[in-house]
């Protein structure tokens, strides 16, 4: 019975957590999040305030799980990248949140399109770096017949893929990195226009998962509104104070969802740990007493021969097959 308990505690401890984990990319996915993540680190909003990123340069509704990244599913999403709407296939990798973006350069308005992921394995068995990249490259790649048609390449659009690491390794906490193409004249000079290669761009922003967060910025705003173990109202109190956040009805709603949600996960967490403790107790006391038991059989086995068949005790125990390295335990008992 209770080997059906545990693994019933498993399945609904991995549902909250997959809700757990829905909740983060709802919040994250709120326009003036993304807005803040923009401002703080996209040079092409680094001047932009965040309200009007948020009200003006976000396009349409963030996508969330939609947009498949594999070969021959992203562009279906791209033409309408601002639609709700479901992925033809199931089973397939999506990204986190998709959305496109326009920003005002000089005397035109270019497109960019966004990919931010929350992470909470930082060593899944591959380097994430890697991943990211690939993801760009999809990025890019899938825009030929949505974006651009046949060779116009002119009108490809930058793209960024924006990692929120969870839980990286300690040297890594509050740290933001930033992956992207760099000219680099070997020979002589080019005076290509940045704007030709600057096309692709990994942010990997580490956060901080300490009760008291020490980053500052963007990494403080992130570490306390994903945090597991800061309270509901204490996220409102920073978001409103130090970051201007209006706590929408949405945006509270989801917060004491996360709230909820991260504390129901640490109680059965527990609860499920005591559980599979009491199981393993049980397991080991019944080995222990099948052990006894067979080790006292085989000395009642040993006893009758030596009695019956007029055997030593070295005799008895080769006739029974008794282990060599078990016979000094068996000799001792039978002198007592």
């Amino acid at each position: 019975m209770k080997h059906k308990t545990t693994i019933a505690a498993g399945i609904d401890i991995t549902a909250k957590r997959a809700a757990y984990d829905s909740v983060c990319k709802r919040l994250i996915s709120e326009k003036i999040i993304l807005a803040w993540i923009m401002h703080s680190c996209l040079d092409e909003y680094r001047h932009t305030d965040v309200s009007i990123i948020a009200e003006k340069y976000i396009k349409d509704q963030p996508l969330i799980n939609q947009v498949p990244v594999d070969p021959d599913m992203t562009g279906a999403f791209l033409q309408n990248a601002g639609q709700e709407q479901t992925s033809p296939t199931e089973g397939e990798v999506h990204f986190d949140i998709y959305f496109s973006a326009i920003v005002p350069s000089n005397n035109e308005t270019i497109q960019l399109i966004i990919n931010v992921e929350a992470q909470r394995n930082f060593y899944p068995g591959y380097p994430l770096t890697k991943r990211a990249i690939y993801y760009c490259a999809r990025m890019l790649s899938a825009q030929k017949g949505q974006v651009f048609e046949h060779s116009d390449y002119g009108k490809l659009r930058k793209v960024y893929s924006v990692w929120l690491c969870l839980k990286p390794p300690q040297f890594l906490i509050n740290s933001i990195t930033k992956f992207h193409i760099t000219k680099d004249s070997i020979y002589g000079s080019n005076p290509e226009e940045l704007s030709n290669y600057d096309l692709l761009t990994v942010l990997m922003l580490c956060l901080d998962d300490a009760e008291k967060p020490q980053g500052e910025g963007i990494l403080k705003l992130l570490s306390v509104l994903l945090s597991s173990t800061i309270t509901a109202d204490d996220k409102k109190q920073l978001l409103q104070d130090e970051f201007n956040i209006p706590m929408t009805q949405n945006l509270n709603r989801e917060v004491d969802n996360m709230s909820d949600l991260s504390q129901a996960i640490v109680e059965e967490s527990k609860a499920r740990g005591i559980e599979i403790g009491e199981a393993r107790g049980e397991a080991r006391g019944e080995a222990r007493g099948l052990k006894a038991g067979l080790e006292q059989a085989s000395l009642n086995a040993i006893r009758n021969l030596m009695k019956t068949m007029k055997l030593t005790a070295q005799e008895a125990m080769q006739a029974l097959c008794i282990p060599e390295s078990e016979r000094e335990d068996y000799l001792a008992k039978i002198a007592q």
